[in-house]
C-alpha cells in the first residue's frame, strides 16, 4: 500500500499537479476581471480562501479515491 502512495506523490511531481497547487494563489490572482468595465476587479472569494477550498476538495477527494481502489 505504502508504495502505491509513494507512486502517487512520483506521478503527482512527473506531471506537473504540484506546480499547479503550488501556485494556486497566482492563478487565483491572474484570473480575476481587471477590465475597464469591470465593478471592483474583485472574485466571489479571494485567491487565499479560493487555494484553502482547492486543498479542501483535494483532502476529501482522498478519501472518495480510497473507496473507489479495489483492494
Amino acid at each position: 500500500m505504502a508504495l502505491f502512495f509513494y507512486g502517487k506523490i512520483y506521478f503527482f511531481a512527473r506531471c506537473g499537479v504540484n506546480a499547479v497547487i503550488f501556485y494556486t494563489v497566482y492563478i487565483f490572482r491572474a484570473s480575476v476581471d481587471r477590465s475597464p468595465g469591470a465593478e471592483g476587479g474583485e472574485g466571489i472569494v479571494d485567491e487565499h480562501s479560493a487555494t484553502i477550498i482547492v486543498g479542501v476538495v483535494q483532502f476529501l477527494a482522498t478519501f472518495g479515491e480510497d473507496q473507489t481502489i479495489p483492494k
